[in-house]
Parts: C-alpha cells; sequence; structure tokens
C-alpha cells in the first residue's frame, strides 16, 4: 500500500510509532513503501540497498510488494 493511499502523512506515521513503539534501539528517519529483491524504496520512490538484518532476522532481501 502506497503511503499515500493511507490518507496518513509521514509525521502522522512517525508520530504514532513514537506513540506506541517501544524504543529498543534508534530508529532511522525512514520510511519504507515498497521492495523488490535487495532494494527498498522509500515513500518518494527513491531506491535503497537493503542489507539492514534488524533484530533476530536475517539479512536475505526483502519481498514487499510494489
Amino acid at each position: 500500500m502506497k503511503l499515500e493511499e493511507t490518507g496518513l502523512t509521514f509525521e502522522d506515521i512517525k508520530e504514532k510509532v513514537n506513540k506506541y513503539m517501544i524504543e529498543t534501539y534508534e530508529r532511522m528517519d525512514f520510511l519504507a513503501e515498497s521492495a523488490k529483491d535487495q532494494y527498498i524504496y522509500n515513500e518518494k520512490g527513491e531506491k535503497y540497498l537493503d542489507f539492514y538484518a534488524g533484530i533476530a532476522v536475517n539479512s536475505a532481501g526483502a519481498a514487499m510488494r510494489r
């Protein structure tokens, strides 16, 4: 789902994350909207190499719908 389809802004989502998520580690100021293979795309369509594994997750690329 694209950000524009949610009716929320990037700031709205950041506010919800700050309100409901436990701060276990510092978060990047980044909103992943889609991914394909080893690349992840933000809400502006900018492409990034996805090599960040996170916690208890391996780094094998993304399989989100694009």
